[in-house]
């Protein structure tokens, strides 16, 4: 008779029922959404990769001296935080 033989219990609210299987949920969300979710990914992960780059720079003092050429940094051409975002990008363009 096209009923559905499957019943769901004990799933919760609405908004379990999506994070319980991730994968379904992103297969059956719209193309712009799946979208965002992609370069939010990736941004995020570019901005915080980034930051530690610049707190390592910051912290061994590398920023300070970026004009002591007898000084040896610990990381090298990152001069500020945009540096050290497209140093990391660069990175893992590379090793990626």
């Amino acid at each position: 008779n096209g009923r559905c033989n499957v019943q769901h219990g004990n799933l919760g609210g609405e908004s379990s029922r999506y994070l319980s299987d991730l994968f379904t949920t992103l297969v059956d969300l719209k193309w712009r959404w799946n979208l965002l979710i992609f370069m939010l990914t990736y941004t995020v992960a570019w901005l915080v990769m980034a930051s530690m780059w610049w707190g390592i720079a910051y912290l061994r003092g590398d920023l300070h001296r970026v004009h002591d050429d007898t000084y040896d940094p610990c990381v090298a051409n990152v001069y500020n935080f945009p540096s050290a975002f497209l140093f990391f990008i660069e990175t893992e363009a590379t090793i990626g």
